[in-house]
């Protein structure tokens, strides 16, 4: 099921605990009430921090509900109130693939072709809806339990190319990961590729391939 209610979200789900927070939000775990073994993860976003980009926000919305692959975290449906917009999605329980990084320094090359190859399959999945990711980095990449699967996650930066053969011009994404095309404001969806590139890089190595001051 997938819906955009206005009803108080309390009022479908009992929140459990926290599980993160940042500039915009913050993420809790949380059931169904009535149902407490099935677990999700609800992403709170502040309205007062979107209200300008809001287009923005409905963008990722729509790329979340148009997305299907197991490699993609699942999005459920979304709740609007006075003050956030809660968007309801699959619970991934291993962490980030960054906290599993800094754990333990770096992976073996069986265990980093596997990530690879999902982090690969879920990209083409974007790709062949004309969607760019924009942000691919081990923040955004979650573990499943046994760590061995991943999920996608975070498509507040995706794009939907429309034109397939208009270059985007937005300069973003995270340092150590942005292609230089997108620096230079004239690229697409293969912006993508180079971020995967570079995450192969450090979970092999354990360190970035470019590290510089500025």
């Amino acid at each position: 099921m997938k819906r955009i209610a206005r009803e108080d979200i309390r009022l479908v789900y009992t929140i459990e605990r926290v599980l993160g927070s940042g500039n915009f939000g913050v993420a809790r775990l949380a059931h169904k009430t009535g149902f407490p073994t099935k677990k999700y993860a609800i992403k709170s976003i502040m309205r007062e921090k979107v209200e300008d980009d809001i287009e923005l926000l409905e963008q990722e919305l729509n790329i979340m509900l148009s997305v299907d692959h197991p490699n993609i975290v699942k999005f459920y449906e979304a709740f609007l109130d006075h003050k956030y917009v809660h968007l309801v999605m699959e619970l991934c329980r291993g962490g980030e693939l960054f906290q599993e990084l800094v754990a333990v320094e770096r992976f073996s090359e069986h265990k980093a072709k596997r990530i690879i190859k999902q982090t690969l399959q879920a990209i083409s999945h974007l790709h062949e809806l004309n969607i760019a990711h924009r942000d691919l980095k081990p923040e955004n990449i979650m573990l499943d339990l046994n760590k061995s699967d991943i999920k996608l996650i975070d498509f507040g930066m995706s794009k939907l190319c429309t034109d397939k053969n208009l270059l985007m011009n937005t300069k973003l994404g995270t340092p150590y990961y942005v292609s230089p095309e997108v620096l230079d404001g004239k690229y697409d969806k293969r912006c993508d590729l180079w971020s995967v590139g570079v995450i192969t890089f450090i979970i092999l190595c354990g360190e970035p391939p470019f590290v510089g001051n500025t």
